[in-house]
């Protein structure tokens, strides 16, 4: 397939040089990074390819950094997919036989840059591993400098869960590493059918996974590609004959010595296994990653133990996993019979700032193995319920002990306690059957009186109530009712008193079924005007009760309502008008009912209307604004703005 980003010689990028300055961010790339950008993306593709590389990657070491790094970000995660076809095509490729001092056996295994053969050294007199670089890749500057400090590296380490290396050095130009043979798998931690380990077995693995990090920190030493395939399961049987599983740290070629003055790992390029890299590895700052970088990794393959998943999915860049670090689901989402404790020490591995993850490598195995122990973790503070339950597992015959105590006591109380019940029970039926026949008697004298008097007071009460919520008509016939009824109680007070204030203070004038708003009265007449919640207004004669006047308004609903000095005119507003939703007030003629609307509108209800005391003016108050003056004898409305109290 060709490349879209070839020109017509095949060639990637080989666009318009102009092009390609104005296209990247930064100063100008200069003549050399070009052609040196150019020749390491044709080697990438070579590799890719199957083809012999014509050049070694050495020859774009000197590229910018922000190019390197926009390199390894839009490429694959695993460099290895690069050189799939090249190891394919060095299968058959053999060490001599003998290989110095070494007698090469069988080859055992190979990866991107390296290739590991099985061989007996005689001096020793034992069986040992042989790392070799790929032959074509021997030539690769930084790839042989990597080479030795793995040798370098793991030089300085002694501890039971790291391979150890045996002899370093070169043999007919052959740069080499005789380390320790280990008889065991890799570690496999993904699987589409679940987890391979409980939560216990994953948290005994890490945990010496961690002691070996310590240890490696210990001596300078960063690892920065921990990994399931640089992680070999070793099978022990102790003097019991009890067979368990070891796992043994291997592969240090990305390794840096923190007292080394070379730096192997330039800014801007990625160092390590994408899925297994701390975001700030994955930003391009490995040099100043500390000791939370491999922390962050053993991280992940917790989570991957316990989960069977990834913790960031299935990003394919470093880009997409560099964002999917800031969201990582924690364990229990995945599993809900994951304990809390082992989540929690696995998400504290893998928060997003280095500072909040543990410390030290030391600090993760002392939580993994009081997790292991029972006790509490320091990545999760226990409750005191929690706490408690805790206790109570790890001294099981004193808890029982204990809880038999408190359980005994608790029955005793409750036995003490029923009896007391019981007994206070039977005393009072006694008493209940001394005093039943005697109550039976006064029952059946007062039973009448009783019900009557309860009646009375019921009603009376009903009626006080309809009288505070000015019910008058409903307490005006529950009176008569109870005058019917109880004859013989009207003559109490709280009949006289209501009766009285019910006929000095009010009358019945007129029923509606809506809510009223205003009621004035008209003066040089004895009128008065009511308003409410509808669009009609009506004009009551007080001397006859009778209603003169019943005119339907514009207003939905009128709440505001004012008549003039000499009783001719009302004045009337309320709410907004349905179709403008505008409000307006309106002037009525009471002589010929005229309705005029003055045109001044406001949005929102009118609540007030007052006239002025020469009837030229109108005060106007709306809803939540200012009330306003409005001249009646003036077509254009003008108005006077007054600030609201």
């Amino acid at each position: 397939m060709n490349n879209p980003n070839s020109d017509d010689s095949g060639t990637p990028f080989g666009r318009d040089r102009k092009i390609a300055d104005r296209n990247v961010a930064g100063p100008p790339i200069s003549d050399d990074e070009y052609q040196q950008l150019r020749a390491r993306i044709e080697l990438d593709e070579a590799i890719a390819s199957g083809a012999s590389p014509a050049q070694s990657p050495d020859s774009a070491s000197d590229v910018s950094p922000v190019l390197r790094l926009l390199h390894d970000c839009l490429s694959p995660t695993d460099v290895t997919l690069r050189l799939t076809q090249a190891e394919r095509s060095q299968e058959d490729w053999q060490l001599p036989n003998p290989f110095g001092r070494f007698e090469i056996r069988e080859r055992i295994g190979q990866g991107a840059f390296g290739v590991v053969w099985k061989a007996y050294d005689p001096q020793l007199q034992r069986d040992v591993a042989i790392k070799v670089l790929h032959p074509e890749l021997r030539s690769a500057g930084s790839l042989s400098q990597r080479f030795i400090q793995e040798a370098r590296a793991a030089a300085r380490l002694n501890h039971p869960n790291i391979v150890r290396v045996h002899d370093a050095g070169a043999i007919e130009g052959i740069s080499y590493i005789a380390a320790e043979i280990i008889e065991g798998q890799k570690l496999e931690t993904i699987s589409p059918e679940g987890p391979r380990f409980n939560p216990r077995q994953a948290a005994q693995l890490i945990a010496q996974l961690a002691d070996a990090i310590a240890h490696s920190h210990a001596q300078g030493v960063l690892h920065r590609d921990i990994k399931p395939d640089n992680v070999l399961l070793q099978i022990c049987q102790d003097s019991s004959g009890t067979s368990r599983i070891i796992p043994r740290l291997t592969d240090f070629g990305l390794a840096r010595i923190q007292d080394d003055d070379i730096a192997l790992s330039t800014a801007g390029v990625l160092i390590g296994t994408v899925q297994y890299m701390s975001p700030e590895q994955l930003q391009g700052t490995s040099v100043s990653s500390g000791l939370s970088t491999d922390i962050y990794a053993l991280g992940v393959l917790l989570y991957e133990m316990l989960t069977g998943t990834r913790p960031r999915g299935t990003a394919s860049n470093v880009y997409q996993i560099i964002e999917a670090s800031r969201s990582i689901a924690s364990t229990l989402s995945i599993n809900r019979k994951i304990p809390h404790d082992i989540d929690a020490i696995c998400m504290r591995c893998l928060e997003l700032n280095p500072n909040d993850r543990y410390s030290s490598a030391d600090s993760l195995n002392d939580d993994l193995k009081r997790y292991l122990d029972g006790r509490p973790i320091l990545a999760r503070p226990l409750s005191s319920g929690q706490l408690l339950l805790r206790w109570c597992g790890l001294h099981k015959i004193a808890a029982a002990m204990i809880s038999i105590a408190i359980l005994s006591l608790s029955v005793a109380i409750a036995v003490l306690s029923w009896s007391s019940k019981v007994l206070a029970e039977q005393n009072a039926q006694l008493k209940i059957a001394r005093d039943s026949q005697e109550y039976a008697t006064r029952e059946a004298i007062e039973q009448e009186t009783q019900y009557r008097h309860l009646a009375w007071i019921s009603s009376m009460q009903r009626a006080y109530a309809f009288y505070e919520d000015t019910r008058l008509p409903a307490v005006a016939e529950l009176m008569n009712e109870l005058a019917i009824t109880h004859p013989d109680e009207t003559a109490r007070p709280e009949w006289q008193l209501l009766k009285h204030e019910l006929n000095r203070s009010f009358r019945s004038l007129y029923k509606v079924d809506y809510p009223l708003r205003e009621v004035v009265s008209i003066p040089n007449t004895n009128s008065i005007a009511f308003v409410g919640d509808s669009p009609k207004v009506h004009v009551m004669d007080l001397d006859n009760g009778q209603i003169i006047h019943k005119l339907t308004t514009e207003v939905r609903q009128i709440h505001a309502l004012a008549a003039n000095r000499d009783g001719s005119k009302l004045a009337i507003g309320g709410t907004t008008e349905k179709d403008s939703d505008k409000s307006y007030p309106y002037i009525i003629d009471l002589k010929s009912g005229q309705l005029t609307r003055i045109d001044h509108a406001g949005d929102t209800t009118i609540e007030s209307l007052v006239f002025s005391g020469d009837d030229q003016w109108l005060a106007v108050a709306y809803r939540y604004e200012n009330a306003i003056l409005l001249p009646l004898h003036n077509s254009e409305h003008a108005s006077v703005s007054i600030a609201s109290s």
